[in-house]
């Protein structure tokens, strides 16, 4: 007697790929997205954070301070941008009372950060996205803004 060997066939597993394929399409995305979302939430918690020191250094000092002291924070070591962790500088730091937003929004060689000394603002740049308006998206996201475009330096006028 002779027994039958069972194994798959190559439209089988062809079939299978496929379908991990599919879901994996379908899956992927999405933790992307959470993965960003959850960036987003960190990076306005952060910003939040350095925006309540200034305020405390103002009212010590009375104007906004020309940096930012890493002795502000836990361990003495400047926040992180979740969006770029690495990023060799923390804070681009300008002088510009009329600028509440800076123009490059995604450039982290500028620095992770933005700092306007002039009105104690400070912005986290945001990873680019696939799209310009997803970038945008982002950004307001991160800050709760309403400008309308990438390089948009002030928010709209309230109606």
């Amino acid at each position: 007697m002779q027994r039958q060997q069972s194994a798959f066939t190559l439209v089988e597993l062809l079939i299978v790929v496929i379908i991990m394929g599919i879901l994996a399409a379908t899956i992927i995305p999405q933790f992307t997205e959470a993965s960003d979302k959850t960036r987003a939430g960190t990076a306005s918690y952060i910003v939040k954070g350095v925006q309540r020191q200034l305020s405390v250094k103002k009212a010590e000092l009375g104007y906004f301070p020309a940096e930012i002291d890493p002795t502000w924070f836990e361990g003495s070591v400047l926040p992180t941008n979740p969006f770029f962790p690495n990023a060799e500088t923390t804070f681009e730091i300008v002088d510009r009372p009329n600028l509440t937003h800076p123009r490059n929004k995604v450039n982290s060689s500028l620095g992770a950060f933005w700092y306007n000394r002039a009105n104690g603002i400070v912005r986290a740049r945001v990873s680019a996205q696939e799209t310009n308006s997803g970038t945008l998206e982002l950004y307001k996201e991160v800050h709760g803004s309403r400008i309308e475009h990438l390089g948009d330096t002030k928010e709209p006028d309230s109606k």
